[in-house]
């Protein structure tokens, strides 16, 4: 079985969490312009927010550090955060990620397993990872869930769908 599998596979079973990922709360103003432009200018009038959250970490192994920042939308099945590669002197989006987020580092692979649910007993897992100054998901699995009698949701897997890409 490959590498990649297993891993995104121990993050689905609950066995591997991923690294932890320092988030921070940071100013609109201590932010590269087009980093603090990712956050919904309509949430940031509606809230008046004069910051968002922050996270900082090197996604492709070339010793700079990306930004991961939240834009400010979020709901039931997770949060938006944009990633932002430095190229040329310019900030600019990579991608965007929406759910939750399991922080991978483990040679060779370094990105993001991401856990988007669709309603009670089915969620897609992804990883993903930049490569060339974008994101790519390399694998995906869909999994249903048993019912839960305890109220707790997706707890046991009843079918997992690989899909590469």
């Amino acid at each position: 079985m490959n590498a990649l599998l297993l891993l995104v596979l121990s993050v689905v079973l609950g066995e591997f969490g991923g690294a932890e990922l320092p988030v921070r709360e940071v100013r609109f103003a201590e932010l590269p312009p087009e980093c603090a432009a990712e956050y919904l200018p309509f949430l940031r009038e509606e809230r008046q927010a004069v910051g968002t959250r922050v996270a900082r970490c090197d996604l492709d192994g070339d010793g700079d550090a990306e930004y991961l920042v939240w834009t400010g939308a979020c709901g039931s099945g997770g949060e938006t955060w944009s990633v932002m590669t430095r190229r040329g002197g310019k900030w600019r989006r990579a991608g965007q990620i929406f759910g939750s987020m399991h922080f991978v580092d483990r040679p060779p692979h370094r990105g993001f397993v991401v856990e988007t649910p669709h309603g009670w007993e089915y969620a897609t897992w992804s990883f993903v990872e930049l490569v060339d100054g974008s994101l790519k998901r390399r694998l995906t699995l869909d999994v249903r869930y048993l019912p839960s009698k305890t109220n707790v949701l997706r707890t046991r897997p009843a079918e997992i769908i690989i899909g590469e890409r």
